[in-house]
């Protein structure tokens, strides 16, 4: 038998019964075994997300204190950016709160209504993998920058160097007479 691989799922629910129910459907999932860290409200949430190493977060569009597309813009404003793959959840989000959600970076909106265990473990995982793709995605360009960054360099020193070897030249020019000159002297 083969050994599942582990990921850690942050899911931000108010209702403990849609915990439950969400750890149950995703625990069914054959690729992996997930540690499950809940948070009733925002709050909690953004406390996990300080101190805890996250592989995904799931949140319900309706929190007590901040909608989940406010968590989403909470946790951007803080950390410049959004480090874990989210898939949004709601009983009654329309298209608009899903557009704004996916805008915000959200890799998924799913509706509770419609969803099933395999369908939200499906989800879980291509966000994740979306996820890694844009992050190494990021990590290219980023290295690519320091490149062209290390090449420009390069070529500034370059043309330095040439405009330094041209005033030599021309001082040289200046000292030596041409060969025309030369000539009518001798």
């Amino acid at each position: 038998m083969n050994q599942k691989s582990r990921r850690t799922l942050l899911i931000v629910e108010d209702s403990e019964p849609d915990r439950e129910i969400i750890k149950y459907w995703v625990g069914k999932d054959p690729d992996w075994e997930y540690q499950f860290l809940e948070a009733s409200s925002s709050q909690e949430a953004i406390k996990l997300c300080d101190v805890s190493k996250i592989d995904c977060v799931l949140i319900d569009l309706e929190l007590p204190d901040l909608s989940g597309i406010e968590l989403i813009a909470h946790l951007i404003g803080k950390y410049g950016k959004l480090f874990w793959p989210v898939v949004m959840l709601s009983g009654h989000g329309n298209e608009q709160h899903a557009v704004q959600a996916l805008k915000l970076g959200a890799q998924d909106f799913i509706s509770k209504a419609t969803v099933e265990g395999a369908g939200l473990a499906r989800a879980i995982n291509q966000a994740v993998e979306r996820k890694t793709v844009e992050n190494r995605r990021e990590q290219e360009v980023f290295e690519l920058r320091k490149k062209v960054q290390t090449l420009l360099q390069e070529r500034n020193k370059l043309v330095c160097e040439l405009e330094d070897k041209e005033v030599e030249i021309a001082k040289l020019a200046k000292r030596t007479p041409n060969a025309q000159e030369a000539s009518e002297l001798a």
